[in-house]
């Protein structure tokens, strides 16, 4: 285990890693929008199970998303940006600040759509189920997980200007 440079954390990553990714994928958006799609994906996953928990939308994009932004911070650091490191923990406050803020918007956003959209998704895996004999899926957590998708676009073009301006600045 390794620790990232400067703030105490450990990872189980060698410090060749980022090297690596590095020479596999040379464009720091290319990178940096896996990595955000991976975390993406921890997201949704993550918000559709807590809404079919009876979490609601708002709490549950929330939750999906802090977890998710907080793996997109460590990776970006380590295989997405090349920067000096010092400064690690003002940043991590910077970035928190910044995620709490756009969390909280993205978390409104979604929680409107999917209240727009829960309807709809209901009456189409109903539709589905009486026709084809598909199971009937959580209309809810279908329309958190579809407004999580029409919001993702934004995110991502402001995350990846945050994580530059963040890890590039002066």
């Amino acid at each position: 285990m390794e620790g990232l440079q400067g703030t105490g954390v450990l990872t189980p990553y060698p410090s060749t890693v980022p090297t690596v990714m590095k020479e596999h994928m040379p464009s720091q958006t290319l990178t940096f929008t896996v990595v955000s799609g991976l975390g993406w994906i921890m997201d949704v996953c993550m918000t559709t199970l807590l809404v079919s928990a009876d979490v609601s939308p708002f709490a549950s994009s929330y939750i999906g998303a802090a977890s998710a932004v907080t793996f997109v911070y460590v990776v970006s650091r380590l295989v997405v940006f090349s920067d000096s490191g010092t400064g690690q923990q003002h940043d991590f406050m910077r970035y928190v600040i910044w995620q709490i803020c756009a969390i909280t918007v993205t978390s409104i956003l979604v929680a409107g759509l999917a209240d727009l959209l829960t309807v709809s998704a209901t009456h189409v895996t109903t539709i589905l189920s009486n026709t084809y004999g598909w199971p009937t899926y959580d209309g809810r957590a279908l329309a958190t997980g579809a407004s999580k998708i029409l919001v993702t676009p934004l995110t991502l073009i402001a995350n990846f200007v945050f994580m530059r301006w963040l890890t590039q600045r002066g």
